[in-house]
């Protein structure tokens, strides 16, 4: 049971924070099992779903460390939509 004074799903929109904070603690999931905390080009590319010069200018630039945290706050930061979810319950007629 976990101790969460409010619902991680309400009727139209699911509180992400709440959600990651609930599987974390829960369950200690790791993202991205089995890679190592230093990551190539490479792995980074395809964890990321970009070409290997994307994730190149990314690090010249400073957007992106090549470490399994570094990456994993970029998914978090860029990859995630927050947008309420239908759940309209269909009833047969």
């Amino acid at each position: 049971m976990t101790s969460f004074e409010s619902p991680i799903i309400t009727e139209n929109e699911i509180d992400e924070t709440a959600a990651n904070n609930y599987i974390n603690q829960e369950f200690s999931l790791d993202l991205l099992p089995k890679l190592p905390e230093k990551l190539t080009v490479l792995v980074a590319a395809s964890v990321l779903s970009v070409s290997v010069p994307t994730i190149d200018r990314m690090v010249k630039d400073g957007q992106l460390k090549l470490t399994k945290s570094a990456v994993l706050s970029y998914l978090k930061a860029n990859f995630l939509v927050k947008r309420p979810i239908n759940l309209t319950q269909i009833s047969p007629d």
